[in-house]
């Protein structure tokens, strides 16, 4: 009896919340991994939060995705080819330098020369043919050809000071040596998995952040970080699931706060090879065709799941219906397109139609600690798929180990969310269906489709400097893909947060959690 008594006081004691934390300390319990402290390494929207945070970018977005100034107070289109920004004075590194144009560029030269970098950030910047200096606060970007998506790549091109070599590792980032930015936080320390601490930068050019210190805590499982909030271990917890926020609002201790989110959420069928790894006939072979080529499959697939139970019940209305990639009001949004019917008996009759009267086999593959849900939406979406003859196993598993297999094309059918955080249709387009172009900077999370007329519409569309002729090429190539069941888009979800009451936290679209972000009220 004394050992379990010691030993509960010792947790109690060992407990944030049991101890007297310091007021000025702000705890983040976040469920995104941290991949790496090299802002060349990872292209994640969740990465891009954390890296906000000691790393500045010549664009931010604001809470709604829109491009805000940051280190470029102002920026102007030379000619189509050319952009030139001008950067705020006066703005120092957080080892005392001060930032210039020279950091831009050497940032801009290093991101492409990283050893197992995603490549993400890397194919944002390939239309990008040259930077030139004209002063050390007037800096020009040129591009092999018009791009009027650079505005809105910018805030993922996190300026490291170059009084770190261009020749640093990513393993000098990790231990901190390199991780020098300006930033509104200051790296302190990291231990992967677990949590990194901050210290604020008071020489920093922005508003001042309320709290001197940060630990952001990765709780990647939902149970354990919704546990942690209502423990008082940390202050603030991102990604709360729809069956805790009822819960939280009736819980005076503690705030909710909730904003639209710009990331919808979609199946996809692999289409592009001949055959595909986890389609099968009833007997577990190899079907001899990929049948997602056949489009009265892919429609099928598309009447057999009910996107509006999977909003009301396994999202718990905490989302809304999607159409296409980009939520409604975007540019590149068509209004005309429709959520796809519910149609089991005609899902039923397309397949046997395509020559599978008894349906097939077919693995799902997901995330089960990225989207609001994730698991759960896969799970309810293959029961009904298998109600029309698909018979749909899940396999679910972390981030960690779901997206380097997705990006090599391992899966034939899965679960993905695409941020829009560029504020269009473009990023979507260009990145997740038009067909992989690493030259071209094109295709870098297509994991199913290659339609060469989609591929003419988007490269063309997303060039036009127009914005209104812009939006509408964008609107046509979506159409496209809805006509050709290219994805099944399930819905647009919420971002939901909670906090400790007394704080005030504003939402980001893109879903990422900053600690910048959060208020004492």
């Amino acid at each position: 009896m004394k050992r379990l008594l010691w030993l509960l006081l010792s947790v109690l004691a060992a407990s944030p919340a049991a101890a007297q934390r310091d007021p000025d300390h702000l705890v983040v319990g976040a469920r995104a991994p941290i991949v790496s402290l090299d802002p060349a390494m990872s292209g994640l929207g969740s990465m891009h939060g954390y890296y906000r945070h000691i790393y500045d970018a010549l664009v931010f977005r604001d809470p709604k995705s829109q491009p805000v100034p940051g280190l470029a107070e102002s920026w102007r289109v030379v000619d189509p080819l050319t952009w030139e920004f001008r950067l705020r004075r006066g703005v120092l590194c957080h080892d005392g330098t001060p930032l210039d144009a020279a950091d831009v560029a050497a940032t801009f030269r290093r991101l492409p020369t990283v050893q197992g970098s995603d490549l993400l950030t890397v194919s944002k910047m390939r239309p990008v043919s040259d930077l030139q200096i004209v002063d050390p606060h007037t800096i020009r970007f040129v591009t092999k050809e018009p791009y009027p998506g650079l505005l809105v790549a910018l805030p993922e091109l996190h300026i490291v000071c170059d009084s770190v070599p261009e020749s640093a590792a990513t393993e000098d980032f990790n231990a901190g040596r390199a991780a020098i930015g300006s930033g509104p936080y200051r790296h302190v320390a990291w231990e992967r998995g677990a949590r990194w601490e901050l210290q604020r930068n008071d020489a920093w050019w922005g508003e001042r952040p309320d709290f001197r210190r940060v630990t952001i805590r990765e709780i990647t499982s939902d149970a354990p970080r919704m546990a942690a909030l209502e423990a008082g271990d940390v202050d603030l917890a991102d990604y709360v699931p729809p069956m805790h926020v009822a819960r939280f609002a009736g819980n005076e201790r503690l705030e909710v706060f909730r904003a639209p989110s710009s990331r919808t959420i979609f199946l996809q069928f692999e289409s592009i090879r001949e055959q595909t790894p986890f389609a099968t006939d009833r007997a577990g072979q190899p079907l001899p065709r990929n049948p997602f080529r056949d489009p009265k499959v892919r429609r099928a697939l598309a009447l057999a799941v009910n996107g509006d139970a999977i909003v009301s019940r396994t999202m718990e209305g905490l989302a809304v219906r999607a159409t296409q990639g980009v939520p409604e009001g975007f540019p590149g949004y068509d209004s005309d397109i429709a959520a796809p019917r519910y149609a089991p008996d005609e899902a039923r009759k397309l397949l046997a139609e395509a020559g599978y009267p008894n349906g097939f086999r077919l693995a799902l593959h997901c995330s089960n600690n990225r989207y609001v849900n994730d698991g759960a939406i896969c799970q309810a979406a293959a029961q009904m798929l298998s109600r029309v003859g698909v018979e749909t196993s899940v396999e679910t598993m972390p981030t960690n180990i779901f997206f380097p297999r997705l990006i090599r094309r391992e899966f034939s059918a899965h679960l993905l969310g695409w941020g829009n955080a560029s504020g269009d249709a473009a990023t979507f387009l260009r990145d997740v269906m038009a067909s992989r172009d690493q030259t071209a900077g094109l295709g870098s999370w297509n994991m199913a489709t290659a339609d060469p007329e989609l591929d003419r519409m988007i490269v063309e569309g997303t060039a036009d400097m127009d914005l209104s002729r812009r939006a509408a090429s964008m609107a046509k190539a979506m159409r496209l893909i809805a006509e050709r069941d290219y994805m099944l888009p399930l819905h647009a979800q919420l971002v939901v947060a909670a906090t400790r009451r007394g704080l005030a936290y504003t939402p980001q679209a893109d879903e990422s959690t900053l600690a910048i972000a959060v208020r004492r009220r």
